[in-house]
């Protein structure tokens, strides 16, 4: 049975805080109460008018007061970032403060109430990874310019004491004779000494308040980006200490989409530092700092080291000592590796938000949904272009796929995009393109000096859960709208006249029809009209809000 706080003592607190309506409902997320009178209570309260509330009962501190201000401070700082535009839940106030003492059960304790934003991430991938990014570098800028102060450190101080530091158990697992000791002295003695580099420059390295805890279980995915909750580790951080330390946690400690390649963490460790760069780029003493902490951190991560069926603890215990001297050499290279100049911001791409699409360029990681939507999730197919059949095989579409992202990876900004890939909620979802058509509104495969040339875009969509969503209409806006910007005033459409889909949302984009080559397709057995749309109702498009970053 889900423990819960008694609807009486859920409406007494909430009466304190201004709310007067009755309880309906009340969900539990976290309901500890131990035998010495420390509690972590944390539910949400329906009223009766559907406002939604968290409300959290704390004594996690032997002193109580203490606790109390620092809760108090955290939650200013809560407010600071949420009127500052940060997507954050609203606190209340019950006598001026946002943190109050409370009785529950004779048990002294601490109590909030805030708003509820939502249910939080379940799963990590590329683009929420980079919205993370994208989101600390935010309020670490905000902070700073604020002077934003709490008065306490974070779990994540990577020059001195930190919650994921198991390098004590790795010396103790280490003592084994079997294991290759001229590694491990390596290994030990490259840790001091980029320790060491590190503290010599860290009162000298920009500081201040930070969240302190940015996971994906403390992040909701909202239509207009991502709403952070529960700063109950927010405090005092080197934000470059900050930025390193919850990147690797992002990328190696949260639950993974299915069927992910080894290298995926690694996509996801770079996606959110590109988000990051496009916001906040770090100065020299930074990015010098932020590959030692990345270099020391990542080679002896505490995943690596305990916890895990391939961490080394586990080798040693089952005296596999080849494999576990195979990864302590792989550590010390990991440690040993030369600054390859991701902290200065040398592989940032191009990327344009606009509604609740993202539009970007491709990344290492999509390679993976395109050779599955090329070979086994084709429905897409089935209105794109079915007469011409998706099939091929994983090999053939990873080489392919590769190759191109290999020529496309590089692209200076002010080269004009002739293709996009589209994300929503978080996902890499399809793609929007342009390709040259002629006077007869045919393709054109190699233009010639001289020749009549238009722009024809499309779109694909390959989930069919994002289907009839407005997904396609708000791309194809965007991408209209970035074609208008460089200098691109006439645009067609081109499609079939049995994809019903493309019809409304050209219809809905302003496009009318101009060309129509009448059976010219045939689709089991049918035959349909190739249609061929020009956009004449510029105005949908012209004047919007794009919001664009690029290489910095």
């Amino acid at each position: 049975m889900e423990n819960i706080v008694e609807t009486n003592v859920t409406e007494a607190i909430l009466k304190l805080y201004g709310f007067s309506g009755k309880v309906t409902e009340q969900k539990s997320y976290v309901h500890v109460i131990e035998e010495d009178g420390w509690m972590k209570l944390i539910f949400r309260a329906t009223l009766a008018d559907g406002q939604r509330l968290i409300l959290k009962l704390l004594h996690e501190d032997e002193d109580l007061s203490a606790e109390m201000e620092k809760v108090e401070k955290q939650s200013i700082f809560s407010e600071q970032m949420r009127n500052s535009g940060i997507g954050t839940p609203k606190r209340y106030q019950a006598d001026g403060r946002y943190c109050n003492r409370f009785l529950y059960h004779g048990l002294p304790c601490l109590i909030t109430v805030e708003d509820w934003c939502g249910e939080e991430i379940t799963e990590i991938n590329t683009d929420i990874a980079y919205q993370i990014g994208e989101l600390m570098a935010r309020m670490h800028c905000l902070s700073l310019e604020q002077n934003c102060r709490i008065g306490h450190g974070t779990l994540f101080s990577a020059a001195y004491w930190n919650d994921v530091d198991s390098f004590p158990d790795f010396c103790e697992i280490t003592k084994n004779g079997n294991l290759d000791q001229e590694t491990v002295a390596k290994i030990k003695a490259l840790r001091e000494e980029k320790l060491n580099r590190l503290r010599d420059l860290w009162d000298s390295l920009p500081k201040a308040a930070v969240q302190g805890d940015i996971s994906i279980n403390n992040l909701v995915s909202a239509d207009d980006g991502l709403i952070i909750f529960d700063y109950n580790n927010a405090g005092d951080e080197v934000l470059v200490s900050d930025l390193v330390m919850e990147g690797l946690l992002t990328a190696y400690e949260m639950d993974l989409p299915p069927n992910v390649s080894e290298t995926y963490t690694e996509q996801l460790f770079s996606a959110f530092l590109k988000g990051y760069l496009s916001v906040r780029p770090l100065s020299e003493a930074e990015a010098s700092a932020a590959w030692d902490i990345y270099t020391l951190y990542h080679g002896l991560w505490f995943t690596r080291i305990v916890y895990r069926d391939s961490a080394l603890d586990a080798l040693v215990k089952e005296k596999n000592y080849k494999a576990a001297n195979g990864l302590l050499t792989k550590m010390l290279s990991d440690m040993e590796e030369a600054d390859d100049g991701r902290f200065r911001g040398l592989e940032e791409t191009m990327r344009i938000k606009f509604e609740n699409i993202i539009l970007r360029d491709m990344i290492e990681s999509d390679i993976e949904d395109y050779v599955r939507w090329f070979t086994t999730e084709t429905r897409w197919s089935k209105t794109d272009a079915p007469w011409e059949p998706v099939e091929s095989d994983e090999e053939t579409e990873s080489a392919s796929w590769r190759e191109y992202y290999e020529s496309v990876k590089e692209l200076p900004d002010h080269v004009r995009r002739w293709k996009f890939e589209i994300c929503w909620n978080g996902r890499h979802i399809g793609w929007v393109s342009s390709y040259p058509i002629d006077e007869n509104y045919e393709w054109i495969g190699e233009v010639k000096d001289g020749q009549t040339v238009h722009h024809a875009i499309g779109i694909d969509i390959c989930e069919p859960d994002a289907w009839g969503k407005g997904v396609g209409s708000n791309a194809l806006r965007a991408f209209i709208q970035y074609y208008f910007e460089h200098g691109i005033d006439t645009i067609y459409t081109q499609t079939w006249s049995g994809n019903v889909r493309m019809l409304r949302c050209a219809e809905k984009l302003g496009f009318k029809e101009c060309h129509r080559n009448i059976g010219a397709r045939e689709v089991d057995g049918q035959k349909y009209d190739g249609l061929t749309f020009c956009l004449v109702d510029q105005t949908l498009h012209k004047g919007g809000d794009l919001c664009r970053k690029q290489r910095t």
